[in-house]
């Protein structure tokens, strides 16, 4: 694959980048601003650009292909190298600008403890320059995304540490066991649910998370299905069929519209510590440590933190 690559190349990435996420020309048109046919053509420059098919469409759906995947991977690196040279300038002037790149799982957001919204307001006042690009996914996506650059820092639920980056408690979340209203524990009382009960139950494990100890059930429960996100899980609770672990902030919203509700609290809550994460570096970039200031100050007392600003 040999290409000569100039200025109007990014844009040309950046159409195939879209179409990746959205899985589809016509899907990407929105978050592009742009009819179908444009896309159309500007997918078809980059291919005759780069001499490769990057995508396949038709009956079966939307796929990328082989050199697809390696054109998308290598984009996201270079954007994250543009973002950086960009960045880099701005610092010479004395300016924090460029983009803060974040990862969050997903419905963290419920948790009164979580701080983000507030670090970003602060940051959105103090550098009005800084932007900010959000992605949302399971730990395992978080971490690869820190170790390649593709994100600068992430929020989330980690069950294993990597030596290349550091791990920063946040703040600690409490896991219980839900049942949705349709299912048969729903209207028994937590002494009818016994621990037969639960062994017999269809269970949906939570990916690499089900041997994290902080947050395993006492039980052996049976899995019979599973996700590695919140949504997933929680649809999953809803149908009626399954039980599983849900932070107990996000559960507890469902269950405030009669939807689901905690199996037997006190014998099943669990927790997590949920932590800020960021690469290993002898220099943070300058927005990064504004962030990590940031939310590091958020979660002091409030007399702490006027002390602060004072």
């Amino acid at each position: 694959m040999k290409a000569r690559m100039n200025g109007i190349d990014l844009d040309l990435l950046r159409v195939f980048q879209a179409v990746a996420i959205h899985r589809g020309f016509s899907a990407a048109q929105d978050a592009l601003n742009s009819t179908q046919s444009a896309i159309s053509m500007n997918m078809a420059r980059l291919e005759s650009r780069l001499g490769v098919r990057l995508c396949e469409r038709g009956a079966k759906g939307f796929r990328l292909t082989a050199h697809g995947q390696l054109v998308l991977r290598s984009a996201e690196r270079l954007f994250v190298a543009v973002d950086e040279f960009r960045s880099d300038t701005e610092r010479v002037k004395g300016r924090i600008a460029g983009t803060l790149r974040v990862g969050i799982v997903d419905n963290v957001s419920f948790n009164p403890e979580y701080r983000l919204p507030e670090a970003l307001l602060a940051l959105s006042q103090a550098f009005p320059e800084l932007s900010v690009s959000m992605f949302v996914g399971a730990p395992l996506e978080l971490e690869e995304r820190l170790l390649d650059g593709r994100i600068q820092v992430a929020v989330g639920l980690f069950h294993r540490q990597v030596p290349a980056l550091m791990y920063q408690p946040h703040f600690s979340e409490e896991h219980q066991l839900f049942c949705g209203a349709a299912h048969p524990f729903y209207a028994l009382p937590d002494e009818a649910v016994t621990d037969a009960a639960l062994k017999s139950a269809n269970y949906v494990g939570r990916d690499y998370l089900e041997d994290f100890k902080p947050i395993q059930a006492p039980l052996a429960l049976r899995p019979v299905a599973s996700s590695g996100y919140m949504e997933g899980l929680a649809n999953l609770i809803l149908s009626g069929a399954y039980i599983a672990y849900l932070p107990t902030h996000y559960g507890g919203v469902w269950a405030s519209q009669g939807k689901m509700r905690a199996i037997r609290p006190i014998d099943f809550a669990r927790r997590a510590t949920i932590y800020v994460v960021h690469r290993r570096a002898r220099a943070i970039a300058p927005e990064l440590r504004a962030f990590l200031d940031t939310v590091r100050r958020l979660r002091q007392p409030a007399h702490a933190r006027k002390h602060h600003r004072a």
